[in-house]
């Protein structure tokens, strides 16, 4: 699944924690359950588009594959890791492909 480079959504968490930690931890608190669902519906024409390539499965729910996504985005950016560099595109773009992508198919 490749997104063109000028509609790759932009780490909006990473970049509203390091700009603003107030409003990253209100956010991350109480305001994201109710954020959860117009972020996941953002992925959607990305994968249903990623599916009529046939990148990912035909059978794949949109709906409950782009729930995922999010989870997994969400994820990223708010929680450190050793295996991924969420700031290094290039280990950030692997790490997608090798597990977020594969996981699709």
């Amino acid at each position: 699944m490749r997104i063109s480079r000028q509609h790759r959504p932009r780490a909006l968490l990473l970049q509203l924690k390091a700009e603003e930690p107030e409003a990253f931890v209100e956010t991350v608190g109480t305001g994201l359950a109710q954020m959860m669902p117009g972020m996941a519906l953002f992925w959607h024409p990305y994968l249903e588009s990623a599916r009529s390539r046939g990148e990912v499965r035909s059978d794949m729910d949109v709906s409950r594959a782009a729930e995922w996504v999010m989870r997994i985005v969400f994820s990223l950016v708010t929680v450190p890791g050793d295996a991924v560099d969420v700031d290094d595109p290039v280990s950030l773009l692997r790490f997608v492909d090798e597990f977020l992508v594969a996981g699709l198919r």
